[in-house]
């Protein structure tokens, strides 16, 4: 399958993006998803890279990749969908 290969700024949080403390990554746009790998972990999610990113080129992107991809977006939906719940769990005293 055919992916978007971008560079890109992101920033650890609000402070960091104020003093212009964030750092470029290499991301894929490709089924709709954008694939990250930052500090040794793959990111992806449904949705678009934003405004601000660099087009690199247009890149072969093998299918099972694809399809991993989108296995971790699944897994992403489903624990936030039990957010509350993990949330009440976590506020429990022992």
């Amino acid at each position: 399958m055919q992916g978007e290969l971008i560079e890109r700024t992101i920033y650890e949080g609000s402070i960091a993006y104020v003093h212009g403390m964030g750092h470029r990554v290499r991301s894929l746009i490709v089924d709709g998803m954008v694939i990250t790998i930052d500090n040794g972990r793959v990111h992806a999610y449904l949705g678009d890279a934003g405004d601000g990113h660099t087009a690199i080129g247009t890149v072969d992107v093998p299918d099972h990749i694809v399809d991993m991809a989108h296995v971790v977006v699944l897994a992403h939906q489903i624990l936030d969908s039990e957010m509350v719940a993990l949330e009440e769990i976590m506020q429990q005293r022992t």
